[in-house]
């Protein structure tokens, strides 16, 4: 439900012709870069766990994680079903921020990378602060590595044309 609230949140604030341009196929000849982000997301997530654990900053597992474990092949299929949605809302939650952020700093003069990369790292902060609870309150994992983790993900949008490029690589 929350993918399908979100689909309708972006359809109300951006349209309908928008919303298809923002989830129509990625674009073609991208299989490489796809699979250099993909990595990457891995990279930042497990090294920047690696090193905050190093420093004294140990992670807290997710409750949902914990509670799969004894899952039956079925129960772990219909869980994955309803994360992939999960996903797609989380994904489209943080375009709704993104493009008015970046859109607001391009409006402004700023060179159109770094309107995005500005945009993105910001909402991606925003986007770990949304799993605090979930985290017990561990701001620095929050933060870190799973809000800059997410920004392999908002790059997969700038680069694939499409938000599926980050709903695919952030599941």
């Amino acid at each position: 439900l929350f993918g399908l609230g979100m689909i309708t949140v972006l359809g109300a604030l951006y349209g309908k012709t928008r919303l298809k341009i923002f989830l129509k196929p990625m674009k073609r000849g991208k299989t490489g870069m796809f699979i250099l982000l993909l990595v990457l997301s891995f990279i930042v997530a497990f090294g920047s766990a690696a090193l905050l654990n190093s420093l004294g900053f140990p992670g807290t597992s997710h409750p949902a994680s914990e509670s799969t474990q004894n899952y039956t092949l079925a129960k772990s299929l219909i869980f994955l079903f309803f994360l992939f949605f999960s996903m797609i809302g989380e994904e489209l939650l943080i375009a709704i921020l993104t493009f008015p952020i970046w859109g607001w700093l391009k409006g402004k003069g700023i060179k159109p990378w770094l309107s995005f990369l500005v945009s993105a790292i910001f909402t991606c902060l925003i986007f770990g602060m949304f799993h605090l609870p979930a985290y017990q309150w561990n701001w620095t994992q929050c933060l870190l590595t799973i809000g800059l983790t997410r920004l392999p993900y908002s790059y997969a949008w700038k680069e694939m044309d499409s938000l599926w490029g980050g709903i695919i690589v952030h599941f």
